[in-house]
């Protein structure tokens, strides 16, 4: 893929649903250390010469805000389990009990999984 080509996509991926482009420009520019007009540049021009260092800064965006989407449905994904345990509690521990201890192990693991840690 052409360098132009890719950095429009990551462009394109690190574009918020419903964000107006020149907020997402001047936001992205200031992530990737350029200005607001080479970002519009590099989105509207296919024919342009994207600088190698310019394509590692858009890359290393595009990670770190895919990172962030993924910690936060972890999150979100421990505390829907979390909330299953708890109306399981509420019903009747005795006889739920090995399902809400099965709950509760799963939200501790996306939990440490959204920290960084290595579960088993």
């Amino acid at each position: 893929m052409p360098a132009a080509a890719e950095a429009r996509c990551h462009i394109q991926a690190l574009i918020r649903p419903s964000e107006p482009l020149k907020t997402a420009f001047a936001r992205i520019a200031a992530a990737i250390g350029v200005t607001e007009r080479r970002v519009r540049q590099m989105w509207a021009d296919p024919e342009i010469c994207v600088r190698a260092s310019e394509l590692d800064a858009l890359r290393a965006a595009r990670a770190a805000a895919s990172e962030r989407l993924i910690t936060k449905e972890l999150h979100d994904h421990a505390a829907l389990l979390d909330a299953q345990a708890a109306r399981l509690a509420v019903i009747d521990p005795d006889i739920h009990g090995p399902e809400i201890a099965r709950l509760r192990n799963l939200a501790l693991r996306a939990r440490r999984a959204a920290a960084g840690e290595v579960t088993s």
